[in-house]
């Protein structure tokens, strides 16, 4: 378990991400692809292509409105051909975010090879498990100080492990429901007064998509807090009273990064251009869905 807390993790938000994409799919099919629409569909197909065939429209702009009309709702269409190609263009929309990823992963692994998500969780989970087992045994019925000093390194390092996994695991997992939103979402495009719902699914997907690889960047520093944790708990093992400044430190590395993670939303959404003054996932995925409503 401690070796593959991270795989655990992951399994999970796989599974879960998988249902939860398929229910959208078979939503979006039951929308999209049923008689009635498909009828009204080839009827609009015929319809248009009358009216331009004979010049019948009033102007160039509503004809091309009617033109990007049905090419819309032949892309959700094509979207919804079989569950395998909706999958297959759900990754190819994905293919920026993996890229940025694995270019963002290859320059941490250059500069330390232990640097990346897994290995950090999982030596994060290790050594905080350690340096908590060490500090309560100093501990005692006369000797309650071991004890204060172990809840905070414990609270302090849990909060660590809990934003790093906000930032890539859930970042993942939500970016991946979002981007399944894509069928329903595409026809906004065709009205000026709910474009406005299509961009902000843009910049909602981009912001999310983009707090995973930006936390890798904590990968050196987070690696380091491990070293720091495992110096630590040696270091408590032999005198705790003369050691105490190691667990100050450490508590100390593990806010600095913590704050820094937090800080990742407010800079990607002044990347993209939003206002969002949220200092969470949570509080940019509520900007981005809240604003309009």
């Amino acid at each position: 378990m401690e070796q593959n807390i991270f795989k655990y993790l992951i399994s999970i938000f796989e599974n879960v991400t998988g249902d939860i994409q398929n229910g959208l799919y078979q939503s979006s099919k039951a929308i999209f692809d049923n008689g009635f629409f498909n009828i009204a569909f080839a009827f609009a197909i015929i319809y248009i292509g009358f009216m331009i065939a004979f010049k019948k429209f009033g102007s160039e702009e509503i004809a091309y409105k009617s033109i990007w009309t049905i090419l819309v709702f032949s892309t959700v269409k094509m979207l919804l051909i079989n569950h395998s190609v909706y999958q297959n263009l759900i990754d190819i929309f994905n293919l920026p975010r993996e890229t940025f990823t694995t270019a963002i992963h290859s320059l941490i692994r250059k500069a330390n090879n232990s640097a990346d998500i897994e290995n950090i969780i999982n030596s994060l989970y290790s050594a905080q498990t350690l340096i908590t087992k060490s500090i309560f045994d100093k501990g005692g019925i006369t000797d309650i100080a071991p004890f204060i000093y172990g809840i905070i390194v414990w609270f302090s390092g849990s909060l660590l492990m809990l934003v790093i996994i906000l930032n890539t695991v859930f970042s993942i997992f939500l970016s991946e429901i979002v981007l399944a939103l894509l069928p329903l979402i595409l026809p906004t495009l065709i009205w000026k007064k709910t474009e406005y719902v299509f961009f902000s699914w843009v910049k909602l997907y981009i912001s999310i998509s983009l707090y995973a690889p930006f936390t890798i960047l904590f990968g050196l520093v987070s690696i380091k807090v491990v070293d720091l944790t495992m110096v630590t708990a040696k270091a408590i093992d032999t005198s705790f009273e003369q050691n105490i400044q190691y667990i100050l430190v450490l508590i100390l590395a593990q806010g600095l990064v913590i704050i820094a993670v937090f800080k990742i939303p407010n800079i990607i959404n002044q990347l993209i251009g939003s206002s969002n003054e949220g200092s969470s996932l949570t509080s940019g995925v509520g900007w981005s869905y809240g604003k309009h409503i």
